[in-house]
């Protein structure tokens, strides 16, 4: 058997450090963007449920004849009105 001789150390050159550092800062921005994403898609995905609960209550009232922007609620006749 022979023994193989342990490999010299390696040097840490500036290039090397620099890599590293660049590494680290891209995978903390795009956990960051990941983080900020979830809070977008928790939103939009609420806002799609309450748009869909909405239209159980103002899709048969236009069946019945009553126009949507009476049969929306208040606070979004507010919103949509023209200026």
């Amino acid at each position: 058997m022979s023994r193989t001789e342990p490999a010299p150390p390696t040097r840490v050159d500036l290039a090397f450090v620099a890599r590293a550092t660049l590494i680290v800062i891209g995978l903390w921005a795009l956990a960051s963007g990941l983080w900020l994403g979830r809070d977008i898609l928790f939103v939009t995905l609420f806002a799609l449920l309450v748009g869909l609960f909405l239209s159980l209550f103002v899709g048969p009232l236009v069946k019945l004849g009553v126009p949507r922007q009476v049969a929306a609620p208040p606070a979004w006749r507010s919103r949509c009105a023209p200026a």
